[in-house]
């Protein structure tokens, strides 16, 4: 989960800091008024891209594989 909120925060997906300066997620929570629009149409929805994510093989990595999130981000900032 920690790699999923250095994520969010690292695209520019989230209003408020998740981490400190030395990387460590410093914010156990977030709140919906804390993602932009871009991040809730990455995260809203019954098939989200962070809802299949999670439950991925690519989650469960060390570290995690952030590729199906990258993709997902890319699509929705190209329009599709």
């Amino acid at each position: 989960m920690e790699e999923l909120f250095r994520f969010l925060e690292a695209e520019g997906l989230l209003t408020c800091r998740v981490t400190d300066e030395q990387g460590h997620v410093i914010k156990r929570k977030i709140m919906a008024s804390e993602i932009t629009s871009e991040g809730d149409r990455l995260s809203s929805g019954p098939k989200n891209p962070v809802h299949r994510w999670l439950g991925s093989k690519g989650a469960q990595r060390k570290p995690p594989d952030l590729k199906m999130l990258e993709k997902a981000l890319a699509e929705i900032r190209a329009g599709k």
